[in-house]
């Protein structure tokens, strides 16, 4: 037995003792689950598992807006709390679309670690219509948290003009990702709010998320444009960004002495590299954890949250970006 699994078996054990010798009477309220993962020195997810074998017996209830309930001071069978903790929750994924956007691959790890700690089971399935899964997860899905991709930019634009960066490039992804379509919209947006508009030789679209692909591109562009190349270049991730980064330093130029390099998630791997990429931090890990509490939430009242939940984001400074005013 697993240390974690012994101390929420131990939580279960000592709460069920107090229900049933009368310390939590029937009608009465728990005390909240910040005070009780205080109490027993654990983490949240712990204690949750705790609280649902003993709602799986129907010794307690999470009424929304009031607490946790003390049902009952005698458990129902085994079979019905077999049935209620069979909660499985399925994730389509487009027929021949494999996902290689760090961003993704590492959201999709972290909401299996997740939804794993919070004793719920995870599918992964192929879907031939993805019509038909944007269909199904409309009607049936909140929609899921995400960064404030405008925000981001705002902030982006406004930190390199402050540095005086005002030619500045773009490296794009794959052009159908919405994710890719928003910051594309977002940092014109952002930039033209500023008074800059970036024009359409400074837009690199590698229609790739791959470190190849940015190293090719870029390698082709700043050897065309070595003498008038732009002051710094923003890729939509930070493996675009290390891509570019290897290809201006393949040309002769040196970043960020000559050409500036900023990339976007924030991705702790990335932060190995030298030099550190300077970044836009977007907490992926408050995205994975509010995207598993809505889905269970779903699963445990039927009901979507009617809430769009939006993390901050920030400019997280590197070492690959200079300051011109200096």
């Amino acid at each position: 037995m697993s240390k974690e699994k012994f101390r929420y078996s131990m939580i279960y054990d000592d709460i069920k003792e107090g229900i049933q010798s009368g310390a939590y009477p029937v009608g009465s309220l728990l005390p909240t689950e910040q005070t009780l993962a205080s109490q027993y020195d654990v983490n949240r997810s712990t204690l949750r598992k705790a609280m649902q074998m003993l709602a799986d017996e129907g010794l307690i209830e999470k009424c929304a807006g009031k607490g946790t309930v003390v049902l009952s001071s005698s458990a129902t069978a085994p079979e019905s709390a077999q049935v209620t903790t069979n909660k499985n929750i399925g994730f389509f994924l487009p027929k021949g679309n494999i996902i290689t956007e760090p961003f993704y691959a590492s959201l999709f790890n972290l909401l299996e670690r997740d939804l794993f700690t919070s004793t719920a089971g995870i599918l992964w399935l192929t879907a031939y219509s993805i019509c038909f899964c944007a269909t199904l997860l409309t009607k049936t899905m909140p929609e899921m948290p995400s960064a404030t991709i405008l925000s981001a930019m705002l902030s982006l634009s406004s930190s390199l003009i402050e540095q005086g960066h005002t030619d500045v490039a773009l490296l794009a992804g794959i052009r159908s990702y919405v994710s890719n379509q928003a910051r594309m919209a977002g940092v014109l947006q952002a930039f033209r709010e500023e008074g800059i508009e970036i024009p359409a030789n400074r837009i690199l679209e590698s229609d790739s998320w791959l470190y190849g692909a940015a190293e090719s591109i870029c390698y082709d562009y700043f050897s065309t444009h070595r003498d008038d190349h732009p002051t710094a270049l923003f890729a939509f991730n930070d493996r675009l960004a290390t891509g570019a980064i290897n290809a201006i330093k393949k040309v002769g130029l040196s970043v960020p002495e000559e050409v500036s390099v900023i990339g976007y998630d924030n991705l702790g791997y990335y932060n190995l590299v030298s030099p550190r990429i300077t970044s836009i931090e977007t907490h992926i890990e408050a995205i994975a954890e509010s995207t598993v509490m809505h889905m269970l939430w779903q699963l445990s009242s039927g009901n979507c949250l009617p809430v769009k939940v939006l993390t901050p984001v920030e400019v997280a400074h590197g070492d690959t970006v200079r300051d011109l005013r200096s």
